[in-house]
């Protein structure tokens, strides 16, 4: 059952799988759930936990090695291998070297320049919207 403000709740079904409900809230009232369908969750749980994470130059060819070694620290397994504290993470970023200060400015033009210009034109029909379980859950 989803308790009162719960943005969405994962149960476990008795054939092993899991489903995952999410409150409709209109005018501040639950008046339903929608289920997403039940999924199998312990292969792609134990794919997080037992394998690392692909890295970014594998998406992005033009991040700086250095940035990407700070990303992956960041998602260690082993939270000891992780930035202690943001502190840790601010000093981590802040010892890259630029070309140029990273400031707000560039990073909203970065942020403008690197978002999809048209999400629906990756899709030629509807079949390739049906994506592998790596894709839709990553």
């Amino acid at each position: 059952m989803l308790a009162a403000g719960e943005a969405f709740s994962i149960y476990a079904c008795k054939n092993g799988l899991y489903d995952c409900a999410s409150p409709i809230v209109l005018e501040g009232k639950h008046v339903a759930n929608v289920f997403v369908g039940q999924i199998l969750l312990m292969p792609l749980l134990m794919k997080h936990v037992l394998q690392p994470p692909k890295p970014l130059s594998d998406y992005r060819s033009d991040l700086l090695d250095e940035f990407e070694e700070v990303v992956l620290r960041c998602l260690e397994k082993d939270p000891a291998k992780r930035p202690l504290t943001a502190f840790d993470l601010e000093q981590s970023l802040a010892s890259i070297s630029l070309d140029e200060p990273w400031d707000n400015r560039r990073a909203a033009v970065w942020w403008k320049d690197s978002q999809p210009k048209n999400t629906d034109a990756r899709f030629k029909n509807n079949d390739e919207r049906k994506l592998n379980d790596e894709t839709r859950f990553h």
